[in-house]
């Protein structure tokens, strides 16, 4: 959750203080791709009444609950993760579902798995792809690529 100081915490939307008795939306960190339209709301808090006001509220509170809802088991074998360790987690690719990361929103892998699943390198070429595309901004997946290519090589 982003830090909140009540009277000093400026509202994201309308860049005004939210007082201690505002009601308010406040949104953790969910948002990787810079070019994502719901940015605005990543990591940050809003009145409630400019979140209700503006187009994308629901839309970002949909997305952040869906995330939430993601139990940190292993997409390959259905482990559970209960060490960070070992997790690799994709966070929200997409929304176009006929892109062919849709099914890998949000997905999770202990790396241990991720190492001999058979679409390991699949999954990294389709990242990859995804990268170059112009569709997604910052160094989020160029990272998260590093990382699973660092775990097929060790």
């Amino acid at each position: 959750m982003p830090l909140f100081f009540p009277g000093k915490t400026e509202c994201k939307i309308c860049q005004k203080p939210i007082g201690h008795g505002d009601r308010h939306y406040g949104f953790s960190p969910f948002i990787s791709n810079d070019l994502d339209p719901l940015v605005i709301f990543n990591d940050t808090l809003v009145h409630q009444e400019c979140g209700n006001n503006h187009l994308l509220v629901q839309k970002a509170l949909e997305r952040y609950k869906f995330m939430m809802s993601i139990p940190n088991k292993c997409c390959i074998a259905g482990e559970p993760i209960t060490t960070p360790d070992d997790l690799i987690a994709l966070g929200f690719l997409t929304e176009d579902d006929n892109h062919p990361l849709f099914p890998f929103n949000c997905a999770m892998f202990l790396g241990k798995n991720f190492k001999t699943w058979d679409k390991n390198k699949w999954l990294i070429k389709q990242l990859e792809e995804y990268d170059a595309s112009g569709l997604w901004g910052g160094d989020v997946l160029k990272r998260l690529i590093q990382q699973l290519t660092k775990v097929i090589d060790s």
